[in-house]
């Protein structure tokens, strides 16, 4: 007999988020979002009843009342189950750790279980590893980065409360072998996977025009880490004719991001924007780039989810080479020996040189290889079995 599965994170359906995001237009997590809700879509589409039981941790920019009450909607294979916040600090976390709790143990009534969590959402996390005590069930640990290296104090309550959680689950899906070392300090299951794609394929023709400038984006995190200034400096020295620079996103680098708009004309920064938006945006240009920097100590416990959506529009994308990349990813991708402004601009001006028909035939290769090899059903699958769920 098959096991149900519940999913405890903050994942909400793509109009659930939006409905939030129309309200809040710096709202985060839209990777993160889009990982677990795949992942779950995923187990679903292998036959797997999966329930989702979310935590939303809203804010009054997201959502201005004082309470939130308890939702369920059904969205292609999946059932959300919205537990109920209280719109105040601290006590919503309380709340969502007990409403966590109750919501697991109501979705078990007599049912063989095995529970998800999100080991980074504290507050749905902890309600979880309870909930699985009680319950007597499996609960797996989904680590997307390392607790430690996300507070500035290492001996912080979150850092200390997530480490709780860790130890409490009984296996492990890493997003890269590095971390098992850091994290599986028990030896318990364990499943390295990077990532995984949608199983739909959207298909956006960049139907050129004649004298239509070369489009090189970016989007994800405005951070200095992320190699951002790095970027616009080596675009400026490339200096690629008739083509322009499109920036996505935010962080601490956003008004450098700004101010470098203001000053080049061929240099765009649309903000943030939703998802499904973006997603038609990386089909329609010429050149997608990821410039982070490989030597922060991060850098080997992660694997942009973006990589894996570059490489799924079909657009040719170029990308530092990342020590959490599997080797395999490399005969698909550009990639950027040097990660200093010239090196990038080096980069920029190999690639532009190529021929655009040949740019574009290597992108529709990484396309096939991420939509066959790393879609959600397969890598889902993977952990089924792993787990023998």
């Amino acid at each position: 007999m098959k096991k149900k599965i519940v999913y405890a994170s903050c994942t909400c359906s793509d109009d659930m988020f939006e409905k939030m995001y129309l309200t809040n237009k710096k709202l985060p997590g839209q990777a993160v979002q889009k990982y677990h809700r795949l992942l779950a879509k995923g187990l679903a589409l292998n036959d797997r009843d999966v329930t989702m039981v979310s935590f939303l941790s809203l804010n009054r920019a997201s959502y201005n009342k004082l309470y939130f009450p308890r939702y369920a909607e059904h969205v292609e294979c999946l059932n959300y189950r919205y537990i109920p916040e209280i719109n105040v600090p601290i006590l919503k976390n309380i709340m969502g750790v007990v409403s966590t709790y109750k919501e697991i143990c109501s979705v078990n009534a007599g049912e063989e279980i095995v529970i998800f969590c999100d080991v980074l959402n504290v507050s749905v996390s902890w309600g979880a590893v309870l909930a699985a005590k009680k319950i007597g069930c499996s609960c797996i640990g989904i680590v997307t980065d390392v607790p430690e290296l996300l507070c500035e104090k290492t001996k912080s309550l979150f850092v200390k409360l997530n480490n709780y959680i860790i130890r409490n689950c009984s296996g492990y899906i890493l997003l890269t072998q590095a971390m098992n070392s850091v994290i599986n300090k028990n030896d318990k299951p364990y499943i390295v996977l990077e990532g995984h794609t949608d199983v739909k394929n959207y298909e956006f023709v960049h139907q050129k025009r004649e004298g239509e400038p070369y489009v090189v984006l970016y989007a994800g995190s405005l951070h200095e880490t992320c190699g951002i200034k790095e970027l616009i400096e080596g675009y400026i020295k490339a200096d690629l004719q008739n083509s322009e620079l499109w920036i996505y996103g935010s962080g601490n680098c956003e008004q450098a991001v700004i101010d470098a708009s203001k000053k080049y004309d061929v240099i765009n920064y649309g903000g943030v924007i939703p998802n499904r938006e973006l997603v038609k945006k990386l089909s329609e240009v010429d050149l997608l780039i990821n410039p982070r920097s490989t030597t922060p100590p991060y850098v080997k416990y992660s694997f942009p989810s973006k990589n894996l959506e570059y490489m799924f529009s079909g657009t040719p994308f170029m990308t530092t080479k990342l020590p959490g990349m599997p080797k395999e990813y490399e005969d698909y991708v550009y990639l950027i020996e040097d990660e200093s402004a010239d090196g990038i601009a080096d980069a920029l001006r190999k690639v532009y040189n190529i021929d655009i028909v040949d740019q574009r035939a290597k992108g529709k290769r990484a396309q096939q290889f991420v939509a066959e090899k790393k879609n959600c059903v397969v890598q889902a699958k993977k952990i089924l079995e792993r787990f023998e769920i």
